[in-house]
């Protein structure tokens, strides 16, 4: 139930989206948690991207501010490691989430709003890839 209440507040949070991603996905099941980052077992995408963290404040993604990203490259990649500003908070709710780099400059842009630049990667579905995790260290 809170994984479909998350799901539907991103899709309102994300509205105008990038276009839906055929092969894009999250494992955060074994993610690993030291105090300055979080490390994601493995991340796929169709196209150059982000993996972007949100932290999740009374049972809702914090939109479009993020606590930390990382350029990923088209395809699948193990270990992706993504700095957290102001530390990993333990015991904390967070979400993992895709966006695409669509503007070329390798700068995550995402501002939410109007503007399309670096948007969430969508499902067929039209939801956002998206994974919520809590934290242990």
């Amino acid at each position: 139930m809170k994984t479909l209440a998350l799901a539907a507040a991103l899709t309102t949070a994300v509205a105008g989206a990038a276009s839906a991603a055929e092969t894009a996905g999250i494992d955060v099941t074994g993610a690993t948690f030291t105090p300055g980052e979080i490390t994601f077992p493995e991340v796929t995408i169709d196209q150059p991207g982000y993996l972007v963290v949100h932290e999740i404040v009374d049972g809702k993604p914090v939109v479009p501010e993020s606590v930390g990203h990382m350029l990923i490259e088209e395809g699948t990649t193990d270990n992706v490691t993504v700095p957290i500003e102001g530390g990993v908070k333990n015991g904390a709710d967070y979400i993992a989430m895709l966006h695409y780099e669509t503007n070329g400059n390798t700068t995550y842009d995402f501002k939410g709003g109007d503007t399309l630049e670096d948007g969430p990667v969508t499902a067929a579905s039209g939801e956002p890839v998206a994974q919520p995790f809590k934290t242990q260290m």
